[in-house]
């Protein structure tokens, strides 16, 4: 149901909720003339970004916590409105909420206990209830994927930190690299394989499934 809530919401948008280029055009506009209908498309989309970025965070929670995760979206989303007038670069309007939505997460996390998950297509901080002799702190297992990315391939390296650590699009890695897209997904996921075999964060995992 609140898919389909969200869904019905996103469908107000001209555009697609992926489409960042229509999206910071939208704010770059609406930054410039100030016009209400360009604010009212930036702020649905805002919504619809922030909510779905958190929903999908929570999906690969072992607990279920609706209370937070609707906390967390309405003060990231009131903090986003109150922001929008400063924001100095609006064409990376897109950017500025994902790295928002990252930060406001990392320091949720911050307050529990963390692992990592070395997915098929990207590193995911995941919540949990662990057993004592299993607590890692996020800022440990943090460091070791970044010391773990540090050692891939110079042509994977970068692409690996704007994916995995800085949670960039596809499409904004595209803008920055000028790789296409089908050769991004491949070397990410190049990336993760190196990194599931690589001996610190193999024992990380296996002491976490056992």
């Amino acid at each position: 149901m609140l898919i389909q809530t969200l869904r019905s919401i996103a469908d107000e948008l001209p555009f697609h909720l992926d489409d960042v280029d229509a999206a910071n055009a939208t704010f770059a506009r609406w930054h410039q003339h100030r016009d209400d209908a360009d604010r009212r498309l930036v702020e649905i989309w805002t919504y619809c970004y922030v909510y779905r970025y958190f929903l999908a965070k929570f999906a690969t929670s072992a607990r279920r916590e609706d209370g937070t995760l609707d906390d967390l979206v309405g003060r990231t989303f009131n903090d986003l409105l109150r922001h929008m007038p400063r924001i100095r670069q609006p064409e990376r309007f897109t950017h500025f909420v994902s790295k928002v939505c990252r930060n406001t997460f990392v320091n949720h996390l911050r307050a529990g206990r963390t692992y990592v998950s070395l997915d098929d297509d990207i590193i995911t901080l995941r919540t949990t209830a662990l057993r004592a002799d299993q607590a890692y702190d996020l800022v440990h297992t943090y460091q070791a994927v970044v010391r773990a990315i540090e050692e891939l391939p110079d042509y994977l390296r970068g692409i690996a930190r704007m994916r995995l650590l800085e949670n960039c699009s596809y499409e904004e890695i595209h803008a920055a690299t000028e790789h296409p897209i089908p050769t991004l997904r491949s070397y990410v996921n190049k990336a993760v394989r190196r990194l599931r075999t690589h001996p610190e964060l193999r024992v990380l995992i296996d002491e976490l499934r056992d």
